[in-house]
């Protein structure tokens, strides 16, 4: 499953840190850097992959040339705005914005909303990870069966379908069963109505 790369943008280490220990407690996330000016953000977003910018507006002016070349030249990447008073900050198309005065459940609540959109969307962009046997194996196990059950219901060997689950973890970097399973449903592999 893909890990979805943040960077904040804030004056406030402290806020800048808070919201890095909150985005990394979130599963499948990390906080590439947290840094107090637009001059930073330029240099760093052409170096790394990020997926997600938390800015401040207020303290980082986002209508400035440099934030809109920004916004031309990272189209894929997503946007939220970190404000005080609910401030509309249109020429910015954000997917979201957070309150720094809003409880921990809403900014929680929003970034995980936030982060399985955006692997959704990273999920539907790529080619097929795992072969159509491996998406039966995929299956069987978001479905609860045992190593035995699948090796009965597929008509393999027991040692097979160890192979097969080696397999796919290795290609999606994801050991547990819960994060298969999400990866299954977000893939349509399996429905959500479908998991024992």
């Amino acid at each position: 499953m893909p890990v979805v790369k943040f960077i904040i943008v804030d004056s406030s280490f402290l806020i800048r840190k808070g919201l890095a220990t909150i985005i990394e407690s979130i599963r499948n996330t990390k906080v590439v850097n947290s840094i107090n000016s637009i001059n930073e953000l330029i240099n760093e977003i052409g170096k790394k992959q990020i997926d997600i910018v938390v800015i401040n507006c207020k303290v980082v002016n986002c209508y400035n040339k440099q934030v809109e070349q920004l916004l031309k030249d990272f189209p894929s990447i997503d946007w939220i705005i970190l404000n005080s008073n609910n401030e509309n900050y249109s020429k910015i198309n954000s997917i979201d914005s957070i309150n720094i005065n809003d409880e921990k459940s809403v900014v929680i609540e929003k970034l995980e909303k936030t982060v399985f959109n955006k692997i959704k969307s990273v999920s539907k962009s790529q080619p097929d990870i795992i072969s159509k046997r491996e998406k039966n194996v995929l299956k069987l196990i978001a479905s609860g069966y045992t190593n035995k059950q699948i090796a009965e219901e597929l008509f393999i060997s027991f040692n097979t379908v160890i192979t097969h689950r080696k397999n796919i973890t290795n290609k999606l970097g994801i050991k547990s069963v819960s994060g298969l399973t999400v990866y299954a449903i977000l893939n349509k592999i399996i429905d959500f109505k479908d998991i024992q």
